[in-house]
């Protein structure tokens, strides 16, 4: 098992979701310097206990996550892809989202 912990800033607002009869709620976390050579890395990340935090995980907050990695390659009309998930254990916010204008 890989543990991992990523600073980043979210994507997009986080979904609440059910999947087999279970609470979660699932978000896009982005990493790296952006305007640099290789960009940024993406992380889809599941987050199954206190889902009550789902009001906080707005587009463009800053999160610590730490969870569990794994990687999972696809191909979708002929590319492939290759996509980071991780399962997450802790989140905690790390300074407060730009509000939007």
């Amino acid at each position: 098992m890989e543990i991992v912990m990523i600073l980043g800033n979210l994507t997009e607002d986080a979904v609440p979701r059910t999947i087999q009869d279970k609470e979660v709620v699932t978000f896009r976390v982005a990493a790296g310097k952006r305007g640099q050579s290789g960009g940024a890395t993406f992380y889809s990340c599941i987050l199954s206990k206190n889902t009550k935090i789902t009001e906080f995980l707005k587009k463009g907050q800053k999160v610590a996550v730490t969870g569990r990695l794994s990687i999972q390659e696809t191909e979708k009309d002929g590319r492939h892809y290759t996509n980071i998930n991780v399962s997450v254990m802790d989140i905690e916010l790390a300074g407060f989202a730009k509000e939007a204008e």
